[in-house]
């Protein structure tokens, strides 16, 4: 993530050179500020994603069958239900790591996004914790 957030970030300052866009305001305080914030919510919305990726890789043992399911859950499931029923958004792990790396979603609170992301880490840390000692990883 740092590696592609220097590249997007150099690339940025290229095109908009390229463009006449000014940037005077992205270099004050300010805007490195923001910067900051967002690069910071990415890194722990990346942190919650792969925890959860992890977890789901322990419980299906196959990569394959990890990341359909990873997928699945994460893309076209978790859309499908918030189209339905919006207010599950609140409580849907994929839809609260969006909300952490987007720094909110509007309706809710950063903080409760944060969270709940870090419940459904711990959660995910909890089981992949039992797993690996409840199973015999030596043979």
């Amino acid at each position: 993530m740092a590696v592609a957030s220097i590249i997007a970030g150099g690339a940025s300052v290229v095109m908009a050179g390229a463009r006449h866009v000014p940037t005077a305001a992205w270099f004050s305080s300010t805007g490195l500020g923001d910067l900051c914030r967002a690069l910071l919510n990415l890194l722990l919305a990346t942190i919650g994603f792969g925890t959860l990726g992890i977890a789901v890789g322990l419980i299906f043992r196959s990569a394959v069958a990890a990341i359909i399911t990873g997928f699945a859950f994460l893309l076209p499931v978790e859309a499908i239900v918030t189209r339905i029923a919006p207010n599950t958004a609140l409580w849907l792990p994929g839809q609260q790591l969006e909300a952490v790396a987007s720094g909110g979603n509007g309706t809710e609170s950063f903080g409760r996004d944060l969270l709940m992301s870090a419940l459904y880490a711990l959660l995910a840390l909890v089981v992949s914790g039992w797993l690996m000692l409840s199973r015999d990883v030596t043979a």
